[in-house]
C-alpha cells in the first residue's frame, strides 16, 4: 500500500501529460499516452484510479474521447482537419491512410494498364 500514492502521482502526471498533447496538437503522443494508461495491467489498478479526483478523471474521458476509435475515429479526423499547422497526427492511423491510398491507386494503374493492352 505504500506504493499507491506514488502510483497515483504517476496516473495524474500521464493523464495532465496527454491533456498538453492534446493542447499542443501532438496526436501522437496522445495516443500513445491513451494506449498506455489503456493497458489491461493499468486499467486493472482499481485502488489507483478510484484515488483519482475529478478533476483529473475528467480529463482522462477527455482524452478517452478523443482517442475512441469509434465511427473511424471521426473525434480525432474531426480535430485533425480543423486544427492549426503545426500538428503531429497520429501516425498509425497517418500511415494506414496513405498505405491504403497508395494500394488504391496502384491497383487503379494496374487496372487501367491491363485494359488498355486488352483494347490494342
Amino acid at each position: 500500500m505504500a506504493e499507491l500514492p506514488a502510483r497515483l502521482t504517476t496516473l495524474k502526471k500521464l493523464i495532465r501529460l496527454g491533456e498538453c498533447f492534446l493542447e499542443l496538437r501532438n496526436y501522437d503522443g496522445a495516443f500513445a499516452v491513451y494506449l498506455g494508461l489503456n493497458v489491461a495491467s493499468v486499467s486493472r489498478l482499481k485502488k489507483t484510479w478510484a484515488g483519482l479526483s475529478d478533476k483529473h478523471v475528467q480529463a482522462w474521458q477527455r482524452l478517452q474521447a478523443f482517442c475512441s476509435h469509434e465511427h473511424n475515429y471521426r473525434v480525432y479526423r474531426a480535430a485533425l482537419v480543423e486544427a492549426q499547422p503545426p500538428t503531429l497526427p497520429f501516425m498509425t492511423i497517418y500511415t494506414q491512410v496513405c498505405y491504403f491510398s497508395l494500394l488504391y491507386s496502384c491497383k487503379n494503374l494496374i487496372i487501367i494498364i491491363i485494359l488498355g493492352f486488352n483494347t490494342y
